[in-house]
């Protein structure tokens, strides 16, 4: 008899716990309100809520069942407030205040931030040192994104200095930082930011090691690279080299980095910089087919083998193939003229089509920036 009371406790207990399971509701909308510093995608990118796709917030289409749907989460929304507020403070907006809307129904949530974005933080000096004699201050100043009068935003705080080193690491200093360092007052919305210029020893290229070889040889790589051993340093020729090695269809990988990752340590003795090309070969040959209907053409089909590496110095050879107007003749009853003879006793519209082509691709063609191509077409 005691099992009854233990069955109709836990019965009980079921049914407290279940109304407080409320269903999950869809974001149906979601919307900004007082933003002008910073756009609505900006405010999306940087929350955890989001709202459903287009086919899922339309009462006309959403019927349809199509669309992703997209859950709200109170947890998450109530910290959206706070990544907001953040992202605010990041800008430059130390005063910002962001509150919240929100329209529930059964099924459906419609959210909006309301945002009072306040006075921001300007800046009122903008200092760069240890760039002297290496750049024109002033005129480097001048095309940070970071400007004196500006909103203190910390992401351009960044790029300003990320601007600088990029400039620096073109121009021979491979090893160059910059410190930031700033003085802000949310009271009188005035900042201070000053940019220290670490650039270091200014190098040139020593060595160029060459790793992951397999058939190609270190010759045709070391003509088609633009980094030179006893050229001054310049991070784009390393990106030049990676994107050249690319281009010339032998390689699946390619990464062009320093070997020496720290700056020298006291007086320079040796102010060059070695450099490694790594490359993974890919496959020496290629497939491809294809086909298709037109038409005009009607049935057409093609393919093509490319040989890569083909007798050594990174030269491809490439063949192909296309036949078109399959089925399209009458002279031969194929089964397929009821799709493809709309032009029918007209010859230039029944005559089979054919092109047959063999080109063969040669990189560093008397310079490193040519590539040579040799080609012959029948038709």
């Amino acid at each position: 008899m005691r099992v009854i009371p233990c069955l109709l406790l836990a019965v009980l207990a079921a049914s407290t716990v279940l109304p407080a399971q409320e269903q999950e509701r869809v974001v149906r909308g979601l919307s900004f309100v007082g933003n002008k510093a910073l756009d609505d995608y900006t405010l999306e990118s940087a929350i955890a809520t989001t709202k459903s796709s287009a086919w899922a917030r339309y009462w006309i289409v959403r019927w349809l069942g199509l669309g992703e749907k997209r859950y709200f989460n109170e947890v998450e929304f109530r910290r959206d407030v706070v990544r907001l507020i953040l992202l605010y403070r990041q800008s430059g907006y130390m005063n910002a205040v962001v509150d919240t809307s929100v329209r529930r129904t059964a099924r459906d949530v419609y959210a909006t931030f309301r945002i009072h974005e306040g006075d921001p933080v300007r800046v009122a000096r903008l200092d760069v040192r240890g760039v002297d004699g290496i750049f024109d201050v002033a005129r480097l100043k001048r095309e940070l994104p970071l400007q004196v009068g500006d909103p203190f935003n910390r992401f351009l705080m960044q790029a300003s200095a990320d601007t600088i080193v990029a400039r620096l690491r073109t121009s021979g200093y491979p090893y160059a930082d910059v410190l930031r360092n700033f003085d802000s007052e949310a009271g009188i919305l005035k900042a201070e930011v000053e940019l220290d210029v670490q650039p270091g020893p200014r190098m040139r290229i020593g060595e160029v090691e060459i790793g992951g070889l397999r058939d190609v040889d270190t010759g045709t790589v070391r003509r088609v690279t633009s980094v030179r051993p006893g050229s001054v340093f310049n991070q784009d020729a390393l990106y030049q080299t990676q994107r050249d090695l690319y281009g010339i269809g032998v390689f699946n990988s390619v990464n062009v980095i320093l070997l020496d990752s720290i700056a020298p340590q006291g007086p320079p003795t040796d102010s060059t910089v070695r450099v490694l090309v790594q490359v993974a070969e890919g496959p020496r040959h290629q497939l491809r087919f294809g086909g298709g209907y037109g038409s005009v053409e009607c049935f057409r089909v093609q393919g093509g083998w490319a040989a890569h590496d083909f007798l050594g110095g990174a030269r491809t050879l490439d063949l192909s193939a296309r036949v078109s107007k399959l089925g399209g003749t009458p002279k031969v009853s194929t089964g397929l003229n009821q799709f493809c003879n709309p032009f029918g006793g007209s010859w230039t519209f029944d005559t089979l089509n054919y092109s047959v082509g063999v080109t063969l691709k040669q990189p560093a063609f008397l310079s490193r920036r040519n590539v040579g191509t040799l080609g012959l077409l029948a038709e």
